[in-house]
Parts: structure tokens; C-alpha cells; sequence
């Protein structure tokens, strides 16, 4: 009887240790998602003047002015990510030396355009 109370037991506690680190990672993940959400101000003669990053459901999206948002899914690559709108832009967002997103390169149809974040 014992032996049969320890063994659920500790089989108990390894699965609360393995969900335990299952839910600090997904909050990780989260979070590290979270320093790219805001408004960014393109630069130039971009064909829209605002891009808005919104975080939901675990996972962030782009939004160009009104036009409706888009997942951006990650991409290999530090800060590479790919909008899953019928355009495939790829954005890859750029730092300053303090490592905080200062705004983003965006790969679009054979043009690049900038943005400043806000």
C-alpha cells in the first residue's frame, strides 16, 4: 500500500514539474512576442502610413492602416517574421543598443520599406 501511495505520488509530482515548465515556456514565448506589438510610422513613399502589431491568443499581427490584420509568423532568422496576407511581406524588426525594437525593414513585392516605431 505504500509503495503504491509513493509511486502516484512521485509520478504525481514529475507531471506537475513537466506541466509546470510547459506553461513557463508558452509565458515566455509570450512575452518575448509582446516587445514587438505598437504603431509604427513608415517612412518614405510607402503606400500605407501606419502598421499596428497587436498580441492575441499567443500569437502577434500586422495591420496596415484599416486594411485588416494579418498573423505574422516567425521566421528563421533573429526578429524575421512573415505576414500570411496575400502580399508574403517579410518584416524583420531592428534594435538599439539597448536590444528594444526601434522599428522594422519591411520586404514587400520587390521593395523594402522603413518604419519607426511610436
Amino acid at each position: 500500500m505504500k509503495k503504491l501511495f509513493f509511486g502516484r505520488l512521485i509520478t504525481f509530482f514529475f507531471i506537475s514539474c513537466f506541466c509546470a515548465n510547459i506553461s513557463l515556456a508558452q509565458t515566455a514565448a509570450a512575452d518575448s512576442l509582446k516587445q514587438y506589438v505598437g504603431t509604427y510610422k513608415m517612412k518614405g513613399d510607402a503606400p500605407f502610413q501606419m502598421y499596428t502589431i497587436s498580441f492575441a491568443d499567443g500569437s502577434i499581427s500586422g495591420e496596415a492602416d484599416s486594411y485588416g490584420a494579418n498573423k505574422l509568423v516567425k521566421k528563421e532568422g533573429i526578429d524575421k517574421f512573415q505576414s500570411t496576407s496575400s502580399y508574403g511581406s517579410i518584416i524583420i524588426f531592428t534594435r538599439n543598443a539597448d536590444k528594444k525594437v526601434t522599428g522594422f525593414k519591411m520586404e514587400i513585392q520587390g521593395t523594402e520599406i522603413l518604419a519607426d516605431k511610436q
